[in-house]
């Protein structure tokens, strides 16, 4: 189908969605590895303008030695994983009933990211989702890493009306001016720039110890 948006009248317009609250669609479910061997697990989102959002998890790296680790740290390394579990399945439970994924349990990353694909490729299209896009630490535009049910930050338009929705922008958390530390080399695409590796890594800033 040809539709003629704004983004495709006008050159100028930006083919990425910016910091906001935004109606969007999933469009696609990416299970893949980069070009340095590591597992993601990405969803794309566009608007009716074509412009896109995507949030992308990477397989947990634990260390060689994580048998021998003191029972806290390990509990650390599980806490990340759950939260990158729930961050998951917080959009996947959009399309399909929890039930569907209740008691299951999977070996691998890839494994459980699968059974999510599985589950719920083609059921999203012409849903329309009510989302919010902010900063990350790195100075991408993307969907917020927490998954509070205090603070939602994906529903449904056909559940939840304008009015109803709880979806804002939290000041001291939601991160809404781009970080300095943020250079050109963000600008670049971390799985077709070879840079992936250092987005990767879960480094110790991401463990909650």
């Amino acid at each position: 189908m040809y539709k003629i948006t704004d983004s495709v009248l006008n050159n100028n317009a930006p083919s990425y969605i910016g910091v906001g609250i935004h109606e969007v669609e999933l469009s696609e479910i990416v299970l893949d590895k980069s070009k340095n061997n590591k597992v993601f697990f990405a969803y794309y989102y566009v608007n009716s303008d074509g412009q896109k959002l995507s949030k992308t998890e990477w397989e947990v790296n634990l260390p060689p030695n994580f048998d021998s680790l003191p029972e806290e740290k390990k509990k650390g390394y599980d806490i990340v994983m759950e939260q990158q579990m729930k961050r998951i399945l917080k959009v996947a439970t959009l399309y399909v009933s929890e039930d569907e994924f209740k008691d299951k349990s999977f070996s691998t990353f890839s494994d459980f990211c699968g059974f999510v694909k599985q589950k719920i490729e083609g059921k999203t299209k012409g849903i329309k989702l009510r989302i919010k896009a902010t900063y990350d630490k790195n100075g991408w535009v993307t969907t917020p890493t927490y998954t509070y049910e205090s603070m939602p930050w994906i529903e449904r338009i056909d559940k939840v009306s304008a009015d109803n929705s709880k979806i804002q922008i939290i000041e001291g958390r939601d991160l809404v001016v781009r970080p300095k530390q943020a250079n050109e080399q963000r600008d670049k695409n971390p799985l077709l720039d070879g840079n992936a590796n250092a987005s990767a890594k879960t480094t110790k800033s991401d463990l909650p110890f």
